[in-house]
């Protein structure tokens, strides 16, 4: 069989024909797009018979996939948690027991391969399209493959398929009945006052404008005092961070005894996989709990609004937080733009916990003398306080300052500018 065994030979072929359908005109390495993206599916944990759990309901259904992720998400989205006031370690055996209870792991390795559920037939389809999105197994496949012309031995799925996380965010309302009370009679109000304008507005035309105006006066001092009463609209919330452990064994076993294509799939395949309920599994990395901030009211008409903005915002910094406790579930981003004066552009900000002590390095990819990519540091930038992108979910509706940005400013504080392009990596240091 020569260095391979049959199993490893036939493994290594196998990637070959699938990852070799990524184009070789695939994006240059300057692309905005090429960056390692983790996957992610996001699950929430609520406590029905707990006050605005409908409302909580609801919202959790529209939180949106962080932008930077790909979206791994299966059916299920919602699971039932502990009574509000549980000890940490309770809630956290609950989010265990649901991860394996229904096999999420299993699940999600059957997503990757778009398995169909009901003749087991597999296809490489996603493993290809978030590959041509991946430096560490595209870039490296290609350059071994056109560059030194050795054997294309840089499996994607062993990049990317790791890079898969499960987020169990269990969330408590924080009652604060009073305020909250106030906060909902004065969107009432609100809504009452915008219908009766444009009753006035399309009932008496143009004869009604000091009607009007002063409905619109009313309705901006009833917004102005919504700041002070919005109190009761708090969340807690403790995000459970999961990852899906596949590696070379575990590949080789799904590869070689369950994968089968249109061509291939067999009964037995299927019959072999459906029965499998130990080879898939997740890990607990930790977790992170955080209590959402005080939502500012503007640019906001309804209570659906107000959940929906404090509930995204209070995920991405759980999100945030993670990141830089678990490094693997880091995101790396790109440089945008290198600018005259010693300055670059990044398209991070707020929402990625970007502040004046934060400090990141630029990284470029090289090609080594043994085929494998190497990241070698060309420089370390700083934010410009003034110069901050706030991209934090909604901000461009409350007209934030900075929201209009598009990215963040930095300066080089160490390094050659002249050695800086568009498209590199840039990495949070701690």
């Amino acid at each position: 069989m020569g260095l391979l065994g049959g199993n490893a030979m036939k493994r290594t072929l196998f990637i070959i024909l699938c990852l070799f359908s990524i184009s070789l005109t695939a994006q240059e390495p300057s692309s905005l797009e090429q960056y390692n993206r983790a996957s992610i599916y996001p699950i929430y944990a609520l406590h029905p018979g707990t006050r605005m759990f409908d409302e909580l309901y609801i919202t959790c259904q529209q939180i949106p996939i962080p932008d930077k992720y790909n979206d791994h998400r299966l059916s299920v989205r919602m699971v039932q948690g502990l009574p509000v006031k549980t000890k940490d370690k309770e809630a956290e055996a609950v989010a265990q027991e649901f991860i394996q209870k229904n096999e999420i792991a299993k699940r999600l390795v059957a997503k990757w391969f778009d398995r169909d559920k009901k003749t087991g037939v597999c296809n490489t389809d996603l493993i290809s399209e978030r590959a041509a999105y991946d430096v560490s197994a595209h870039e490296a496949m290609m350059a071994q493959y056109t560059i030194t012309g050795k054997p294309v031995l840089a499996d994607a799925d062993i990049e990317l398929i790791p890079n898969t996380f499960v987020l169990i965010t269990d969330i408590s309302y924080v009652d604060k009945e009073e305020q909250a009370q106030k906060a909902m009679a004065v969107f009432q109000i609100i809504g009452t006052a915008a219908q009766a304008a444009s009753g006035i507005s399309s009932a008496a035309g143009s004869s009604s404008g000091k009607g009007i105006a002063d409905l619109t006066k009313s309705i901006a001092d009833l917004s102005g005092s919504i700041s002070d009463k919005i109190a009761g609209f708090t969340v807690d919330m403790t995000t459970y961070l999961f990852q899906l452990k596949w590696n070379e064994e575990i590949a080789n076993t799904f590869y070689m005894q369950y994968y089968g294509d249109s061509v291939h799939a067999t009964p037995e395949r299927k019959r072999a996989f459906d029965a499998d309920h130990t080879s898939f599994t997740m890990e607990l990395l930790g977790s992170y709990s955080a209590r959402s901030e005080k939502a500012v009211m503007k640019g906001l008409h309804t209570p659906a609004d107000v959940f929906r903005k404090v509930l995204t915002r209070a995920q991405d910094k759980n999100i945030v937080a993670l990141q830089r406790k678990f490094p693997q579930f880091k995101v790396t981003d790109v440089l945008s733009a290198v600018l005259p004066g010693n300055q670059v552009q990044v398209q991070i900000g707020l929402k990625e916990g970007v502040n004046e002590a934060s400090r990141y390095e630029v990284l470029e990819r090289v090609l080594g003398k043994d085929g494998q990519i190497n990241y070698v540091r060309r420089a370390t930038i700083k934010p410009v306080t003034t110069a901050i992108w706030d991209n934090r979910y909604m901000a461009l509706e409350e007209e934030a300052q900075n929201a209009t940005l598009g990215a963040t400013l930095f300066d080089i504080i160490s390094g050659d500018r002249n050695a800086l392009y568009a498209g590199m990596l840039v990495r949070e240091l701690k």
